[in-house]
């Protein structure tokens, strides 16, 4: 699975997070929570403490197998982000407000975020149907 179309850190980029954390992991600033899973899976102490060259084959391993079993999630947020670009640009409108069609259907927070854009779009004299 190529993570340059879905917006994931490649595993180099990735292991050179998770060798970063040297605080408390729960704390630690993760761009992914598929990196804290993957290092979890490896081992902080091993992280720390063994040389990259011996530690990577392991990680590696880890990460691949996280997005190998999320690959479904991780394709529908590709699919949901393009189809948040088709539609901005059929209703010419900031795709920012279209986000709320990557949440799931049916959940408080896209009915939020379609309520916000919705708001916006009106405050602008702006007036197009958003899809539910």
């Amino acid at each position: 699975m190529s993570t340059k179309t879905s917006a994931l850190p490649d595993v180099i980029d990735a292991f050179h997070e998770a060798k970063q954390c040297h605080s408390t992991p729960e704390r630690f600033r993760w761009s992914h929570r598929f990196i804290y899973e993957a290092a979890c899976k490896t081992g902080f102490t091993r992280l720390r403490n063994e040389n990259s060259i011996t530690v990577f084959p392991a990680f590696a391993s880890h990460y691949q197998e996280i997005l190998n079993s999320n690959q479904e999630k991780v394709n529908a947020h590709s699919n949901s982000m393009a189809e948040v670009s088709k539609l901005s640009s059929h209703l010419d409108i900031d795709p920012g407000l279209l986000y709320y069609l990557t949440k799931p259907k049916g959940s408080e927070m896209r009915k939020y975020l379609r309520t916000r854009s919705i708001e916006t779009l009106a405050s602008n004299d702006q007036y197009c149907w958003l899809p539910e």
